[in-house]
């Protein structure tokens, strides 16, 4: 794509089974563009939002989640805080969140 669009800031969040992390993604704006969520799907991240999406988990993170939640009951916050305990397990830079407004 010779006219990409940058998220700003470079402030997209992706949730992985190796933990929370910032990244800097950029989107395609080509003539024949799909929207940012399908192109993330393509991607193997599943979107927070349909609009305007600035967070997506991997399909391997809500597999694993699937899973545990089954087997062993987990919830989806101690499942993200385990997660979250990835990055930092001190607890005092705690991940990015995003509010899921569609904005």
């Amino acid at each position: 794509c010779l006219k990409p669009i940058s998220v700003p800031n470079d402030d997209f969040v992706v949730i992985d089974v190796h933990g929370i992390h910032r990244v800097g993604i950029d989107f395609f704006d080509c003539h024949h563009v799909l929207p940012h969520s399908t192109q993330l799907l393509r991607a193997g991240l599943y979107p927070a939002t349909t609009k305007n999406p600035r967070t997506a988990a991997t399909f391997q993170v809500l597999k694993e989640f699937h899973m545990l939640s089954f087997m062993s009951k987990i919830s989806g916050f101690e499942f993200y805080a385990s997660l979250s305990c990835l990055v930092d397990n001190t607890g005092t830079s705690p991940p990015p969140v995003h509010l899921i407004s569609g904005s």
